[in-house]
């Protein structure tokens, strides 16, 4: 599988319908948050990292074929040999999750394994402590990323943040993100004229999904976090850049695409996120407490 916890969930929401133990291999490289992902997974029983082609990127000759060819399927089996998986290009061209492999069914809210006694190294007490019982994410992505993707700088989020805590009356703002965030976040961080929390690079990825499992809504960048924020069918707002625009929603479960849970947008002025989050999800309407 590619290496990605985003690519991976779109596999697995397919392979979970099957009901069967799984193997898995992931391509070793780029960031390692596969296994910590996959550990929380109950239908996989073996997974590790291996030294193989990244089947995301596999675009020439026979290895452009579908995995589930037959005759590329046949050929692995012969082998021994695992048969690489990849959803990334069906669904960037704007095919819909379900029509991929058809036969199988498609679990979009497949189950996620989080024990509240994890180890949370943080005063934002996500388990169920009432410190900050109502809060909302950001998920900003790094310098790199917001340079290819012409997204959002620190004074946009900064003015995102600012509404938000006018309008609501909120504890504050939460930025989640991984070690290699953490530069970009403090950077956001030191403009925030708000009441908020900076846990980029201190959670491991399921003290992560406890935080957003708690929190009223997210607005991130699109990457696995948002993604497993909707099979939790957390409410989520995810920005893509214009040479994504085919994946905007694509993969997304029917249900938070029909009722809002779920919004995907181009990167926009933050005033406009703001009234979606407001006048189109309306969050006021929906405020939840916090799931233990």
């Amino acid at each position: 599988m590619p290496p990605g916890i985003g690519d991976i969930s779109w596999i697995y929401s397919k392979l979970a319908g099957l009901g069967r133990p799984l193997r898995i291999e992931v391509a070793d490289s780029g960031p390692r948050r596969a296994l910590p992902y996959l550990k929380l997974l109950p239908l996989v029983k073996e997974a590790r990292y291996v030294k193989t082609p990244n089947p995301a990127k596999m675009r020439n000759g026979d290895k452009a074929r579908p995995w589930w060819h037959p005759d590329v399927l046949i050929a692995r089996a012969n082998k021994g040999e695992a048969i690489p998986i990849d959803l990334n290009g069906w669904l960037e061209a704007g095919n819909r999750i379900e029509g991929f492999m058809p036969e199988a069914p498609t679990v979009h809210h497949y189950e996620i394994v989080l024990t509240t006694d994890c180890p949370l190294r943080t005063r934002l007490a996500c388990a169920g402590d009432s410190t900050w019982p109502r809060f909302i994410c950001f998920y900003c992505a790094n310098s790199d990323t917001v340079r290819r993707w012409h997204g959002w700088k620190p004074a946009q989020w900064a003015a995102l943040a600012r509404m938000l805590m006018q309008e609501y009356d909120f504890n504050g703002i939460v930025l989640l993100g991984a070690e290699w965030d953490r530069s970009f976040a403090n950077e956001v961080y030191g403009v925030f004229e708000v009441q908020t929390l900076n846990l980029v690079g201190q959670l491991e990825l399921a003290e992560t999904l406890l935080v957003l499992r708690n929190a009223l809504y997210l607005v991130a960048f699109p990457s696995g976090i948002p993604i497993l924020a909707t099979v939790m069918s957390r409410p989520t707002l995810m920005f893509y850049p214009e040479s994504l625009t085919g994946l905007m929603t694509s993969w997304v479960p029917p249900d938070v695409l029909q009722d809002g849970t779920y919004k995907a947008m181009h990167f926009c002025d933050p005033q406009q996120v703001f009234e979606w989050i407001r006048d189109g999800y309306r969050l006021e309407n929906r405020e939840e407490s916090p799931r233990a």
